[in-house]
């Protein structure tokens, strides 16, 4: 069997294209954050030096690059029940205004007192998989009522909502109406947490069965400087 040249190329170049797509497929894999986000921010207070600190090592741990993001802080409270309620509001909703901005794809949002499971790479390498095919609008590396579950049986599933914002990721897909709805949540007599506002009614919303983060004891700056211990759910 001969094959006339014209043949030979067009293999080659058909052979070629497909490698490079998949290597351009493989880079953007390895330079997002664990595979999946454009870019982790770290929320954390201009005084807070210490507690980023320790941010710091824990995230070089498990290999998390991020961009510090200075915390909105208010002097008075406004209609929250506290100042730090009023600055967390703030301080989320500005980086999805940021990432709306700047024309992200997704962005995984971590406060500064997020701890990791000791296995945590290992276990995110488990759901990767399923994650990078998953159509999400909001996920947790938690769900906070979750008490129970099993690191071996580990596997994303759909739920109605969760507590706490220490460890959360939001696609694209939804950045216009997370920002509407808690611009107007802001707007209420008295605004909930804005962990509050997001169900599945709105919202895709995807946890882990076992929960990978979790929260470092101290002081909590959301509920008026209530001393907290470290908790792994609620």
């Amino acid at each position: 069997m001969t094959h006339r040249l014209g043949d030979v190329k067009e293999t080659s170049w058909r052979h070629y294209s497909c490698l490079y797509a998949w290597m351009r497929i493989l880079w953007s894999q390895m330079t997002k954050v664990l595979g999946l986000f454009d870019r982790a921010y770290v929320i954390n207070r201009d005084q807070d030096v210490a507690r980023m600190t320790l941010a710091t090592e824990r995230l070089a741990k498990v290999g998390i690059p991020f961009q510090r993001f200075s915390a909105r802080c208010f002097s008075d409270r406004g209609k929250h029940p506290c100042a730090g309620h009023r600055g967390a509001n703030a301080s989320h909703l500005a980086i999805v205004v940021e990432a709306k901005e700047q024309n992200l794809d997704s962005v995984l949002i971590m406060e500064d007192d997020v701890i990791f499971r000791e296995n945590f790479c290992d276990l995110w390498s488990q759901i990767l998989p399923a994650l990078n095919h998953l159509k999400y609008d909001l996920f947790f590396g938690y769900n906070w009522r979750n008490r129970g579950g099993k690191p071996r049986n580990l596997r994303i599933v759909p739920i109605q909502k969760t507590l706490c914002v220490h460890f959360w990721a939001i696609h694209s897909s939804f950045f216009s109406r997370f920002i509407t709805t808690a611009l107007e949540n802001e707007d209420t007599e008295r605004p909930h947490c804005i962990d509050g506002i997001f169900t599945n009614k709105i919202a895709r919303i995807f946890a882990p069965t076992y929960n990978l983060v979790g929260q470092d004891e101290g002081i909590s700056l959301v509920m008026e400087n209530v001393p907290k211990a470290i908790r792994w759910s609620a």
